[in-house]
Formats: structure tokens, sequence, C-alpha cells
């Protein structure tokens, strides 16, 4: 599926790119990701869930910094940030099927 038909289907849609909002999710991105590294022995739940919310938030900088956003008032917003990731991003399908997964 197409950027385009996410937003023909009501999934995604159009807003000001936001460079800056996109920087602060990367940072946030960022830092549950080492958060993760950092206790994923001792807490392999909560590493699990930073790891997912890091990768999560790095997508979403993608789409603000592109000028999209999920629509929130719609079920499978995850899911979408995932299909999303797949139309948009792809330069590492296997990274974003390991996402999809996740």
């Amino acid at each position: 599926m197409t950027v385009d038909e996410l937003i023909a289907r009501g999934l995604l849609e159009r807003v000001d790119a936001d460079s800056k909002a996109a920087r602060e999710l990367i940072a946030t991105a960022t830092t549950h990701l080492l958060s993760a590294r950092a206790i994923a022995d001792s807490d392999t739940a909560g590493a699990y869930q930073l790891g997912y919310d890091g990768a999560r938030k790095a997508i979403a900088a993608h789409m603000t910094a592109n000028g999209l956003r999920v629509v929130k008032n719609k079920p499978g917003a995850h899911e979408t940030t995932g299909r999303y990731a797949i139309a948009a991003i792809n330069d590492d399908a296997e990274a974003i099927k390991v996402f999809e997964r996740l």
C-alpha cells in the first residue's frame, strides 16, 4: 500500500511539516532505545516496550517531517504506523518487518 492509498483510506492525513517536532521525536526515540539497551538484562519486558516505543516514535518523526500523521480517531494507529514505514521508508525492509511483528 502506498502513502497516497493510506491517505485515501483516511488512515493518514496531511498536516504542516514540522522539523522541530520531528527532531524532538528522534531525541525521545533515541533516549528510549538507549534506555532499553541499558535495562535489557534486568527488565526484558520493559526494554521491549521502550524499544518498540523508540521505533514507533522514529517512524512518527519521519511522518512529522514529511507533513503527515496517523488519523487519531480510527482504530489501528500502530498498524498504520507500520504500513507507513513500509510505504515511505522501506530502505531496510527487514527492520520494518521486525517493527510490524512487535
